[in-house]
């Protein structure tokens, strides 16, 4: 909300999660099934879906401003290599049906590995892919 970040801690519990947010506890039994998004929620006021590990389940729902705020939540500042990474990716995947992975990113997306590395520190496909809005690439953990 306006910005600010709003941490939880979500453990399972009988029957559902235990939710605890700003010193309280609410135990949540969803409604949830395998393979639909875990989650729903709204992100500058429209709504968005998300997987349990929080990868966009759909497609069009991304854009450039919601992908400011997800790539604030992983502590990214985006630059025009970021975003050139980025929208790569995503019209590879539309292209493809696969996100593209580091390898392909250099080969083909003419973003070498170093260079993710730099951008994207740690586990660069994993958190531009979470930027991008499209499923974290096979092989990641």
């Amino acid at each position: 909300m306006g910005g600010e970040l709003h941490p939880v801690s979500v453990t399972s519990a009988a029957g559902g999660q235990r939710v605890e947010y700003n010193g309280e506890a609410f135990h949540v039994q969803p409604d949830w099934t395998f393979g639909h998004p875990i989650f729903r929620g709204t992100i500058n006021g429209r709504e968005i879906h998300v997987d349990d590990e929080g990868f966009l389940t759909e497609f069009d729902e991304w854009d450039e401003d919601l992908a400011k705020v997800l790539a604030a939540n992983i502590n990214v500042d985006l630059t025009d290599d970021h975003w050139a990474a980025i929208k790569f990716a995503r019209e590879d995947y539309k292209a493809q049906g696969e996100t593209p992975t580091i390898r392909r990113m250099a080969s083909v997306g003419g973003v070498d590995t170093k260079k993710m590395f730099q951008l994207f520190p740690k586990k660069p496909a994993k958190k531009m892919s979470y930027i991008a809005g499209v499923p974290k690439p096979h092989g990641c953990v």
